[in-house]
């Protein structure tokens, strides 16, 4: 399992190799999200009802989030975004889920 540590480096890595390369930020937050699952093999939702069917699908345990990694990307007419990877989980269990979220700045 890929500790938070690792997770965060990973993520700055990815989203460094990803600037420049797209001119829309759902573009960009799309292949953040292939590249953290190739490459680290973290499982990453893209909404909240895929992280409550996969961590919570009874709807019975307290969920907790808390993000693990944050940084700024380009797109490819120098807009910034502030892109931020966040940490779900189920109370109690040690099964993560992780989502992307992306900000024009």
């Amino acid at each position: 399992m890929t500790d938070n540590m690792t997770a965060d480096i990973k993520f700055n890595r990815i989203v460094a190799k990803l600037n420049f390369k797209y001119a829309d930020r759902n573009d960009l937050k799309q292949a953040i999200e292939k590249s953290l699952l190739s490459e680290t093999g973290l499982i990453v939702a893209n909404n909240r009802q895929m992280i409550s069917s996969i961590l919570n699908p009874n709807g019975d345990l307290e969920m907790q989030r808390s993000v693990v990694g944050e940084a700024i990307a380009f797109l490819n007419d120098d807009s910034a975004i502030s892109v931020r990877m966040i940490q779900h989980n189920a109370y109690g269990l040690s099964k993560f889920v992780y989502e992307i979220r992306t900000t024009c700045i």
